[in-house]
């Protein structure tokens, strides 16, 4: 939830917010799926798989929100010393 909140907070754009939305959804179904065991084993099978792609996800937003970033301002040349001619 807080990723969900600090992409809306931030100025990062639609599709981070998506992806951070993406992630919760992810995160609400890797929760879900060890309960489905006893009536659905098939489906509580897919937790590994899920856990992966939760990992994944979680792993490209935050190289997606680090890229994002301005790029820091080169520093200003510093302006060269002039000897006085003799």
């Amino acid at each position: 939830m807080i990723v969900v909140l600090t992409a809306v907070v931030a100025p990062l754009g639609r599709n981070q917010i998506a992806l951070s939305v993406g992630l919760l959804v992810l995160y609400v179904i890797q929760t879900s799926l060890p309960y489905a065991k006893t009536s659905t084993p098939i489906i509580a099978a897919l937790h590994p798989a899920n856990a992966f792609l939760l990992f994944l996800g979680a792993i490209w937003v935050a190289r997606r929100s680090t890229r994002s970033e301005p790029a820091p301002l080169p520093a200003a040349p510093e302006p060269e010393a002039t000897a006085d001619a003799e």
